[in-house]
């Protein structure tokens, strides 16, 4: 039996950077394949070349950067060697990329329906008559409260859970046969987390789309994930389902990175990685006990913090209120008060203010 052909068949791909001090090899013989319908995580510690894998898939390597080996190949489409008119007809309408960073993704001068439009009107995904129906309808699909208001608002005006329903909105208005995830859900809370992922998984498991997750979450990996991809310093080190990889993980760095998941009644020590074999253990540093056994190395105790309160505050804008200025009574007494040659030259300037205005610069 034929084996069936995979969506996106990345085969020893190697991606080089040219960099002041020579060249960089940030991916080096990278193999995954990607069936339909099928979402596969790829897992490591950040630079393991987790996102250049997948901008070198979508073609959109930064200037110094180019695949130097291997071969990339989407629908049977050649990757490596296809035309930029090519590319460009293929990213948004049959690939498509969740950024990591929302705001970023996202033209901020620009409101975020025309984004939408933009995405529509390139691949002719409808009439230019009923555009602004399809954008607010895309909104409306990943659950954007009012969606006909929030048409017509700018970036910052979004929070950073609704940027990035736009840009899922904008990832998928094509309705692509893969999505890339690139840590879509950084710098959002665990409950937002949740509702993005969910919000991923459902649409693109109704469309029947592939995905590729991209994160340093082993738990999003582990419950939305068919398979896995660890990868250590530019190479997949290992490759399996996610119930395996979870369970009976066999590389080495997997264990660590397990290891090296914070857990209930875990201390930090056991957060520490697993010695590889036959490497010579580190020499262990002292730790400081002021003489006793046992002491900690910090100690606090009746530790109190306090906020001024209402009359502090008003002491202290009386101490820093500017003062008013001194009456005419306040300054005649002072006047009279002064010395007789002061005194003088003050009624003076008082009758004849044309001689107590300050003599004109000479230019």
């Amino acid at each position: 039996m034929t084996e069936p052909v995979p969506l996106l068949d990345v085969s020893d791909l190697t991606v080089e950077f040219s960099t002041r001090r020579g060249i960089v090899r940030a991916v080096q013989h990278v193999n995954v394949k990607i069936a339909k319908g099928e979402t596969v995580g790829i897992v490591g510690e950040s630079g393991s070349g987790k996102s250049v894998t997948s901008y070198a898939v979508m073609r959109i390597l930064d200037r110094a950067g180019r695949i130097a080996e291997g071969a990339v190949h989407f629908t049977g489409l050649d990757i490596r060697a296809a035309s930029e008119d090519q590319m460009r007809s293929l990213r948004g309408r049959e690939m498509s990329m969740i950024f990591q960073n929302p705001r970023a993704a996202l033209n901020p001068i620009r409101k975020v329906g025309h984004q939408i439009e933009d995405v529509l009107e390139q691949h002719s995904q409808a009439d230019s008559s009923a555009v602004t129906d399809k954008a607010i309808e895309i909104l409306d699909q990943v659950r954007i409260a009012r969606p006909r208001e929030r048409y017509h608002a700018y970036p910052f005006e979004l929070s950073g859970g609704m940027c990035q329903r736009v840009v899922i909105a904008l990832a998928l208005a094509c309705r692509p046969q893969l999505l890339i995830a690139d840590e879509p859900t950084t710098g959002l809370d665990v409950t937002t987390q949740k509702t993005v992922m969910d919000l991923i998984v459902e649409l693109t498991k109704e469309r029947g789309m592939s995905t590729i997750l991209i994160t340093h979450d082993l738990g999003l990996a582990a419950t939305y994930c068919d398979r896995v991809a660890v990868m250590e310093k530019g190479h997949v080190v290992e490759s399996a389902p996610s119930r395996q990889i979870f369970t009976a993980p066999s590389h080495a760095y997997t264990r660590k990175l397990m290891r090296a998941t914070p857990r209930p009644g875990a201390s930090l020590r056991d957060l520490l990685p697993e010695d590889e074999p036959g490497a010579t253990p580190a020499a262990a540093v002292p730790v400081a006990t002021n003489g006793k056994a046992g002491a900690p190395l910090l100690v606090v105790e009746k530790l109190v913090k306090e906020y001024p309160r209402k009359g502090v505050a008003g002491g202290f804008k009386q101490i820093f209120q500017r003062k008013p200025a001194p009456s005419r009574r306040c300054s005649a007494r002072s006047t009279a008060s002064a010395s007789p040659s002061t005194a003088a030259r003050a009624s003076a300037s008082s009758a004849n203010p044309v001689a107590a205005s300050p003599r004109p610069p000479p230019w």
